[in-house]
């Protein structure tokens, strides 16, 4: 949270908001309604095309680490570990948490960012679409000011623990066959992609083949399920021309960056009635979030 504006970000998790939706930061929950009753002039809104594609490796595979990768703020991991949110679907990324002490496990994380909408909510077009309405509503606390676009994928190797390092040699393995390059393509909303299958991986020195399983989550759809080390490589680099199709070539809605209420309505003040109600939200502490977070992990 920013401390002065008090503008938050949450991942969307397969969520679906608008420019302009009300969200309870309270409940961490879209209201169902937005501030908007008409169409916005294209004016006042802007997209910006932002292509980045970052590639995280994860060996300890918990609920800490999965949350770090995937960018979660501390007030939305209360709200996940707490049950408020049911995360479900293709937004489904914890199912790749590891929880079996029997097994180890080792995560390729690919974060990819295509585009990002934003209203301008102090011009003065927009002023001419404000629904009054929605701000006697004593649930809102935030309004929908930024959409990030793009998509995520994580693919997760998984056995059964050896005594071994074959994780480890994965990972180098992974690691030498991205060879991330500058170029990232554009993005669709799409099926989201879930497969599981076997991967053998061989270690030349000893001729040995061990046999991983791997599952893959995430937002694009895939026709194949990987064989190979290799062929995980290529579908990871892969994505940015996955979603090229995808809602335009954004991709998926990834986060919404959210204004408090009150900082909007004195934009829109104007048209507003004189005793609009201030809602005051106070930042979660950090550590506090950091403790219950290694709770779970050790669950």
């Amino acid at each position: 949270m920013d401390l002065e504006t008090g503008v938050i970000t949450r991942q969307a998790l397969n969520r679906v908001g608008y420019l302009g939706s009300l969200y309870n930061i309270r409940r961490d929950e879209f209201l169902g309604a937005e501030i908007f009753d008409s169409k916005l002039p294209d004016d006042v809104v802007s997209t910006v095309d932002c292509h980045t594609q970052n590639f995280h490796l994860d060996h300890e595979n918990n609920y800490s680490s999965t949350f770090k990768h995937l960018d979660v703020q501390a007030e939305l991991k209360l709200s996940i570990m707490g049950g408020i949110i049911k995360i479900s679907g293709k937004g489904n990324y914890l199912s790749t948490v590891n929880t079996n002490d029997r097994y180890e496990c080792l995560t390729c994380t690919s974060s990819l960012i295509t585009k990002r909408d934003k209203v301008h909510i102090s011009y003065k077009g927009v002023q001419k679409c404000i629904c009054k309405e929605a701000f006697s509503d004593p649930r809102a606390t935030h309004v929908v000011t930024e959409i990030v676009w793009g998509a995520n994928v994580i693919a997760k190797f998984e056995q059964k623990k050896t005594g071994k390092n074959d994780l480890q040699k994965i990972g180098g393995q992974l690691e030498g066959a991205m060879n991330i390059g500058p170029g990232i393509g554009a993005m669709n909303t799409g099926s989201g992609i879930e497969g599981k299958a076997d991967v053998e991986v061989e270690d030349k020195s000893n001729n040995v083949k061990d046999k991983f399983s791997i599952t893959f989550v995430g937002d694009v759809q895939m026709n194949i399920i990987p064989a190979t080390v290799a062929d995980v490589a290529t579908v990871l680099k892969g994505i940015p021309d996955k979603i090229k199709q995808m809602n335009g070539g954004k991709g998926v809605q990834l986060s919404f960056v959210l204004t408090p209420i009150k900082e909007v309505a004195r934009y829109v003040s104007a048209v507003l009635p004189s005793a609009f109600e201030m809602v005051t939200v106070r930042q979660t502490n950090e550590m506090l979030v950091k403790r219950i977070e290694k709770t779970f992990d050790y669950l």
